[in-house]
């Protein structure tokens, strides 16, 4: 670097770090969005395996028109306080964490 010149060093320098930092910022989404997807994968799963046993007949009819989530978020105001309280998180994060739509080729 010495032989370029302090201003061309400077300048790759800068543009190194500028590189390496934006590939940094980048990883850091991906991994931020990849833990998302898999809260949001875990928050269905939870749903659609644990509230089939413990839903009330009333609104069992139901899944097989809206499916499980579908029916828990149709029938949430009707469902029992202790299952309420089960499925409140896990809503919670279906909402917040958008599903990811797949790219058409």
């Amino acid at each position: 670097l010495k032989l370029l010149g302090s201003d061309t060093a400077v300048k790759l320098q800068s543009r190194a770090m500028a590189f390496f930092g934006n590939l940094l910022g980048k990883a850091e989404d991906f991994a931020e969005e990849k833990a998302k997807e898999a809260a949001r994968e875990l928050a269905k799963r939870k749903i659609e395996e644990d509230v089939p046993p413990r839903a009330p007949a009333y609104t069992k009819m139901f899944f097989p028109c809206f499916g499980v989530i579908g029916t828990v978020k149709l029938c949430f105001p009707f469902l029992p306080k202790d299952l309420k309280e089960y499925v409140r998180e896990s809503l919670q994060v279906l909402k917040e964490v958008p599903e990811k739509k797949e790219k058409k080729k």
